[in-house]
């Protein structure tokens, strides 16, 4: 039986830190306001630094968000390239574990073999934030090899949901995205290969976008051929704030991009200001290829969105997994042979899995690269490479049919750390590894089925809040665009926080509403 949430029994740190306003107005504010304070001299650069940092040490005991802080850069923000005119200038920012470096700061990837790794250079990513305005004071936490959709690793340990005690606040973007909601700061930095930052928006009530291909630079290294899945974002409470960070992140170094995707004209900040037109939205709430069920909570907040859209003047209209994706249904095992895909490349061929556990890697994890191994033959690569261009053109095709898509982020609400999904879980049945692999892929394909679509097809994809579970958990609601329309989905999340009152909300552990030693 599930286990009830447990909202309560967080234990809250203590801070020594200077700051320079309560808490109360801290959880208040977005970026926005904060580098409105620094432009005015209400504040500087170095006490939003301390602050924030005073509360990561606050709430940071009892969700294991972050790694760990950089205290130059806290003392002196100047010291590290912040552009003073920026549109953030001063105002602070906590990278992730993995994908674009900071020059001589640790990235371990949540993994022993990349213990005490450091960056080499600053990637195109860190300079746009930096040219921002925005000051790097710390790391947020990531699963093991940013290979699960919640945050866990044998090097840093489990990441906390504030909103619930032994849930997952998702992953890959699991640190930041339990940062923002327990109010630490009210945007960071996340990236997405699978629904790593839609799945813990949804988690965690907030505002996550998975960009066009092309959109955002990747890390040296890498390109939109070699990851074709990946994408660089955000998590974010407001609108504003994601779509004023966005005008600086989509600066790309000449040739940084194989397909770089078109600037828009304007700003995406400036276009929040124009009127949203009336969309024809397409919802579905289909099992999408994975025989699990969509639980009847999260159909329910798909279902209740779209009422709401539909009261705002747009046209909803049901859309059936046959329109979506073809009769051919060459995708229904599209899914698997990509994660297989990704694992048969983690170890060589014929490594035995006492030697991956020596690597320090997770048993599920060594499960999934033994279980690739004995499936994962040259057929199964020429499908994954092909049925990707059967599997968009299908799908692009509805696009003639309707603006914007709404359909579920996961399946379930939040997931208990310790349930299926884990890292750690064993099944009953799984006799040797690959079975076990199987088992747990399957989990993950299931918990992944509706956000990886959009990787795989590079179209942009958004978490809004769609309310709360009966346990008190949010759950999130998908809305997918069309190629380039990133723009569209900002303006709809706009409309959406309007009618919700504000921007998301907190958790109920936050930086506030912490119980503080006295």
């Amino acid at each position: 039986m599930e286990q009830s949430a447990n909202t309560t029994g967080f234990e809250a740190g203590e801070t020594s830190r200077d700051t320079v306003m309560s808490w109360d107005e801290w959880v208040s504010l977005d970026a926005t306001s904060l580098a409105g304070l620094v432009a005015s001299g209400a504040v500087s650069p170095r006490e939003l630094a301390e602050q924030a940092a005073g509360a990561v040490e606050i709430v940071n005991p009892a969700i294991n968000a972050v790694l760990e802080l950089y205290e130059d850069t806290i003392e002196a923000p100047d010291s590290d390239g912040m552009n003073a005119e920026g549109h953030f200038h001063g105002v602070p920012m906590l990278n992730k574990d993995v994908g674009s470096q900071l020059k001589g700061r640790l990235q371990e990837n949540g993994h022993v073999p990349l213990k005490g790794n450091r960056g080499v250079r600053d990637d195109t990513l860190t300079r746009n934030y930096r040219r921002a305005g925005f000051n790097f004071i710390g790391r947020t936490a990531v699963p093991e090899m940013s290979w699960n959709l919640l945050t866990q690793s044998r090097l840093h340990g489990e990441t906390q949901n504030p909103w619930a005690k032994g849930y997952s606040p998702g992953g890959s973007s699991g640190g930041a995205s339990a940062c923002v909601s327990a109010g630490v700061l009210p945007l960071l930095w996340a990236s997405d290969g699978a629904g790593s930052t839609r799945v813990p928006a949804s988690y965690t009530g907030l505002l996550g976008i998975k960009h066009t291909r092309g959109l955002v630079q990747l890390w040296h290294g890498v390109n939109e051929f070699s990851f074709p899945t990946a994408s660089e974002g955000l998590l974010a409470r407001s609108a504003r704030d994601y779509a004023g960070a966005l005008d600086y992140l989509i600066a790309k170094d000449p040739g940084g991009s194989l397909f770089p995707a078109k600037e828009p004209e304007g700003s995406f900040l400036t276009a929040l200001d124009q009127p949203l037109p009336r969309l024809r939205i397409g919802v579905s709430t289909g099992p999408w290829w994975r025989e699990a069920p969509v639980d009847p909570e999260v159909r329910d907040a798909v279902l209740a969105m779209a009422q709401q859209l539909e009261s705002l003047g747009h046209t909803v209209m049901p859309v059936s997994d046959e329109e979506l994706f073809g009769k051919e249904r060459t995708d229904i095992n599209l899914l698997n042979t990509a994660f297989q895909n990704s694992a048969f490349k983690m170890r060589p061929v014929g490594t035995p899995p006492e030697a991956m556990l020596e690597d320090g890697l997770t048993e599920n994890i060594i499960a999934a690269v033994m279980y690739a191994h004995s499936v994962y033959d040259w057929e199964r690569f020429k499908f994954w490479t092909g049925g990707l261009s059967v599997f968009m053109r299908a799908f692009a095709a509805n696009f003639q049919n309707f603006d914007l898509l709404l359909c579920p982020i996961s399946h379930v609400p939040p997931p208990r750390n310790d349930g299926t999904l884990s890292f750690y879980a064993e099944y009953e049945g799984a006799a040797d590894w690959q079975e076990r692999g199987r088992i747990w892929s399957g989990h993950l394909a299931d918990h992944a089925r509706y956000a990886f679509a959009g990787n795989i097809l590079g179209i942009p994809g958004m978490s809004v809040p769609g309310g709360l579970s009966k346990q008190g958990l949010p759950i999130g609601v998908q809305v997918y665009a069309n190629w380039l329309q990133d723009g569209l989905l900002l303006q709809l999340a706009r409309e959406l926080e309007e009618v919700r009152g504000g921007p998301c909300a907190h958790a109920p552990f936050n930086v506030a509403t912490a119980d503080l030693p006295s």
